[in-house]
């Protein structure tokens, strides 16, 4: 099974599609020096991997690894300086792994422009192995800058469904399993709603 699917897109640039939450195209687009965003506080992180253009955050859990996370972070640059493309590529690949995916515009409080931000909730990821099921729900706010975009991605390992999104946990295990995941999901939500874009001088918005 393909552990993280956002980390091995090929970021190219395609045309804009449904299901984005973009910016205005006619702005002004700044020289973007990171994202600004602070992780869920419900969950102790620590740095799994960590490059020049990419940091990978998991939850701090002895013997837990970035293959292993049932929830991860990355922050990220890429050489796409147009948001919405790089958006569109991205929920391209994502809804190409599942055998049924659901793909929403995400919500954004930031003014700047040069942005896109989505939700896809997968209903189960395809597998080599058919006896693995399990399904995803990942997230998104990409911010363009002149040369290269900023990505703060997410992933949320979930029950598979026969339907995107449509949970129906019997169990007691089965629902408290999806008491933990909803809690997740919402923790993403709110980080991905508050992410903004900030210049070299400070500047956030």
């Amino acid at each position: 099974m393909k552990k993280h699917a956002l980390l091995g897109l090929s970021l190219l640039s395609l045309a804009g599609c449904a299901g984005l939450n973009t910016g205005g195209s006619k702005a002004t687009v700044s020289d973007i020096s990171r994202i600004q965003f602070t992780l869920p506080p419900q969950v102790q992180w620590t740095t799994a991997k960590q490059d020049a253009d990419m940091t990978v955050f998991i939850p701090k859990v002895k013997g837990l690894t970035a293959e292993t996370s049932p929830i991860t972070i990355v922050y990220r640059r890429a050489g796409v300086n147009n948001a919405a493309q790089l958006g569109s590529k991205i929920v391209q690949s994502l809804s190409a792994s599942c055998y049924k995916a659901l793909n929403s515009p995400g919500r954004s409080v930031s003014k700047y422009a040069n942005k896109a931000h989505f939700e896809s909730v997968c209903n189960r990821v395809k597998t080599k192995n058919k006896k693995v099921k399990i399904g995803r729900y990942s997230a998104a706010a990409i911010f363009g800058g002149a040369k290269v975009s900023h990505l703060l991605l997410a992933e949320v390992r979930t029950p598979a469904t026969a339907e995107p999104g449509k949970f129906a946990p019997k169990t007691k295990a089965e629902k408290k399993v999806m008491k933990n995941t909803a809690a997740q999901i919402a923790a993403i939500q709110k980080m991905m709603t508050e992410a903004l874009a900030c210049d070299a001088g400070g500047k956030c918005q």
